[in-house]
């Protein structure tokens, strides 16, 4: 406990509401179906979908992410207030756009019989089928995060974070996306959709952000 109220107190003060937001505002979206009584209905299995294998041993990339997740928004958030405010922004929108579709448009997938998984990973898969049922998917909250986290860090400003962290997070963004699909957890519409809607929202947060500073710029010079 000592531990963890040292990390706590070595985040900067604008960061921790952040923080908090982000992880209050994630419970929400998740459990936005729940709490409006919707049931999925729709599915958008393609024939890609029906091509790619089921290969359990990707649960193992597809489990730790919400670590990953953890460790860079903390990251990101405590680089400045211009970092947090943006990555904020963006993830606000992004979670606003996936509640209202997991309540309007809820999907589901047929998943594969447990009793047919084996190997490395088969186990662990099981267990998230049973634990996870098969909504909340369009558009899918594992990739739009792991790719909305990874591009603050490739951003040409950003010369703080060392490159091999930059690449490390930008290929272990892609490894998760492709670990939603070959654990069939998600189908390429879920993919694609969340991977897009992050680049979006971020490009979005940066136009936003970029014009109210130099508003705010302009507006300090008149008055000096």
């Amino acid at each position: 406990m000592k531990k963890l109220a040292g990390l706590i107190r070595r985040i900067p003060p604008y960061a921790r509401t952040p923080i908090l937001v982000t992880l209050v505002t994630q419970l929400m979206c998740y459990y936005s179906p729940m709490i409006f009584g919707v049931s999925p209905t729709h599915v958008l299995s393609s024939a890609l979908d029906e091509s790619i294998p089921v290969i359990p041993a990707f649960i193992y990339i597809y489990v730790p992410a919400f670590f990953f997740w953890i460790a860079n928004y903390c990251y990101i958030y405590c680089f400045s207030v211009d970092f947090a405010r943006r990555l904020l922004t963006a993830d606000l929108m992004c979670k606003i756009v996936c509640a209202l579709c997991f309540v309007l448009y809820p999907c589901t997938l047929v998943q594969p019989d447990p009793e047919s998984l084996h190997g490395i990973g088969a186990w662990l898969l099981k267990l998230i089928y049973h634990l996870d049922q098969p909504t909340n998917l369009l558009p899918s909250m594992h990739c739009y995060i792991s790719v909305l986290i990874a591009l603050p860090l490739m951003w040409k400003k950003d010369t703080r974070t060392p490159l091999w962290y930059r690449v490390f997070s930008a290929v272990l963004a892609l490894a998760i996306c492709l670990s939603t699909l070959f654990t069939k957890q998600h189908v390429a519409a879920d993919v694609y959709t969340g991977a897009l809607m992050a680049v979006a929202a971020w490009l979005i947060s940066r136009v936003v952000w970029g014009f109210i500073d130099r508003r705010r710029g302009a507006k300090r010079q008149t008055n000096a």
